[in-house]
C-alpha cells in the first residue's frame, strides 16, 4: 500500500522531472521490494526557504553492515541480473545532475527513509560533475 502525504506547503521547483522521477521511482521500488505483503510505503514532501525533499519510507531496517555499502555501484541484496544500479543511480543523478542531496536513515523501530533534497532553483553555471567515461 502506498500512502502519499500531502505537502504542507506547495513550492515551485525547477528541475529535470525525468531524472526526479527515476530517484523516486528507484525510492519507491526499493521501499516496496523491502515492505512484507500487507505492509505499507509512505511518500513525502517538505520544503524549506530554498530546498524541497522527497523522501520515500517503510517500516523495514538496513543492517549496518549494509547500510555502509548502500550507494556503491554494483552492491546489492537481492537476486537476480541487472541488480545493484538503483541507489547508485539515486545518488548519481539526485546529486550530481539534479545539484541535491540524496541519503537515508535506517533504525529497527523507526525504519527505512531514503530521501532527495534539491535546491528550489539549480545553479546555472555549475559544470556538470558526471564522470568520464
Amino acid at each position: 500500500r502506498l500512502v502519499i502525504e500531502s505537502p504542507p506547503q506547495v513550492k515551485e521547483l525547477t528541475t529535470d522531472t525525468a531524472l526526479l522521477e527515476r530517484v523516486l521511482a528507484n525510492m519507491l521500488v526499493n521501499a516496496f521490494e523491502a515492505t512484507n505483503a500487507g505492509g505499507c510505503v509512505r511518500l513525502r514532501m517538505d520544503s524549506s526557504m530554498s530546498s524541497i525533499t522527497f523522501a520515500v519510507q517503510n517500516a523495514g531496517s538496513i543492517p549496518p553492515l549494509v547500510a555502509s555499502r548502500i550507494f556503491r555501484r554494483h552492491f546489492t541484496t537481492k537476486q537476480g541480473i541487472g541488480r545493484g544500479q538503483g541507489t547508485y543511480a539515486m545518488r548519481l543523478l539526485g546529486e550530481t545532475l539534479l545539484q541535491g542531496k540524496v541519503g537515508f536513515s535506517s533504525d529497527l523501530d523507526l525504519g527505512t527513509e531514503f530521501y532527495v533534497e534539491l535546491p528550489l532553483t539549480p545553479d546555472r553555471n555549475r559544470r556538470s560533475m558526471m564522470p568520464k567515461r
